[in-house]
């Protein structure tokens, strides 16, 4: 893992596997999509499946007690549109992702 710029994340291709970095504090594990001027699209490896940002709050603050009954979405994308330049990125390599399968792995067993 390596901690980059804003500019330098901007440049790497798609599907690099990240997370945003401020010190002492990581974002979610996220999957980069197309960058576009100063801004990018971008997946988590693990959302809900919704129809959006308001059915997303609905599911959490009504369906907190079956969550379960919800799938996982790790298709979507979302636009950052934060434009904050000063952002850092963790960005995995593929060690660090091979890493995380092979333990995703163990938890199938």
């Amino acid at each position: 893992m390596r901690i980059i710029s804003r500019e330098e994340f901007l440049e790497l291709p798609i599907n690099t596997v990240y997370r945003t970095y401020e010190p002492i504090f990581f974002g979610e594990l996220e999957i980069k999509h197309e960058s576009h001027y100063n801004d990018f699209w971008s997946s988590t490896i693990a959302d809900i499946e919704c129809s959006g940002s308001d059915d997303m709050a609905n599911i959490l603050l009504t369906d907190l007690r079956d969550i379960s009954v919800h799938r996982f979405d790790t298709e979507s994308v979302t636009r950052d549109g934060l434009f904050n330049d000063t952002q850092l990125f963790a960005i995995y390599d593929q060690q660090d992702i091979s890493q995380l399968i092979e333990r995703l792995q163990r938890c199938l067993t």
